[in-house]
């Protein structure tokens, strides 16, 4: 049986996450490995105003069959400082925390629930908020920030052991009583 890709996270050198997402696909073309090696994302930031800012700066997630071949190869490419690892290991991302990845990349439908209605913040700084659509549906994470006017919250949501600030609307998000 063919085994199945897990999708993995590689750390780069800050600011070389498209050269390191570049060079991989290269190589890959390069050496035939396309096997063991699939897709390669790296998260932006929706719906800012701003530029697309990196959700997980130094982060490139790629999926790939684990084996000391794909090992090996992903990290002789240049600007790869490793896997995040344990015990020396590289660990598979879990698919529940890989789902807002794939969703912010287009490459997973998720609903948008944005609804222009004037709501009545019933909310706080410090809140626990359980995420109720977009992206990051299901996960849960405490606001940070309360912006009336947009109607917008900042709520830090804990993935991959990591605190990432996420801006919401207000009715993407429900209260944790």
């Amino acid at each position: 049986g063919a085994m199945k890709k897990k999708w993995y996270i590689v750390l780069t050198m800050s600011g070389y996450e498209e050269k390191v997402k570049e060079n991989i696909e290269k190589k890959v073309e390069a050496t035939g490995i396309k096997n063991l090696v699939g897709r390669i994302v790296i998260p932006i930031r929706g719906g800012q105003r701003r530029k697309s800012e990196k959700l997980f700066p130094g982060y490139v997630f790629v999926e790939m069959i684990m084996n000391d071949e794909a090992y090996n190869f992903v990290r002789s490419v240049p600007y790869v400082m490793g896997f995040v690892s344990s015990g020396g290991q590289p660990v598979p991302v879990k698919d529940r925390e890989m789902r807002p990845i794939l969703r912010l990349a287009g490459l997973e439908e998720y609903e948008e629930k944005k609804k222009p209605v004037k709501v009545e913040l019933g909310f706080k700084v410090g809140d626990m908020v359980k995420i109720i659509s977009g992206p990051f549906e299901d996960f849960a994470g405490v606001i940070k920030e309360i912006d009336p006017e947009r109607q917008e919250l900042k709520v830090n949501v804990t993935i991959f052991g990591r605190e990432t600030p996420v801006v919401l609307h207000v009715s993407e998000v429900e209260k944790i009583e």
